[in-house]
């Protein structure tokens, strides 16, 4: 699975839920599915999938709720800049994110 797709359905995935949700959940949104091109994940794609969280937390696209294990929440920032996209336009936002798309951001 493609790191970049597995960050980028992540965040599709706590976009389209108005409040935190939990890993699990996560898993199963259809942006999950299509990136990992399948509908039930491996041991070994969950723990792909995992990482790229713990990693979309540590750089804080993701926001952990205190008290509740594995639940997040996407930052306001990103939440903002997502929304005030133009869905006619059909131009991601986020298309110039490195951490996003990887090095295809810097074209």
């Amino acid at each position: 699975m493609n790191k970049y797709a597995i960050r980028r359905a992540i965040v599709r995935a706590l976009f389209d839920f108005e409040n935190p949700q939990e890993f699990s959940v996560v898993l199963g949104h259809h942006a999950v599915i299509l990136a990992a091109q399948k509908l039930a994940l491996s041991n070994e794609e969950i723990r792909d999938v995992r990482h790229e969280w713990n990693y979309l937390i540590e750089k804080g696209y993701l926001i952990p709720i205190p008290g509740y294990d594995d639940y997040c929440r996407l930052s306001g920032d990103l939440r903002s800049t997502i929304a005030s996209a133009d869905p006619l336009s059909g131009i991601d936002p986020l298309r110039h994110d490195e951490r996003l798309y990887g090095p295809a951001a810097l074209r």
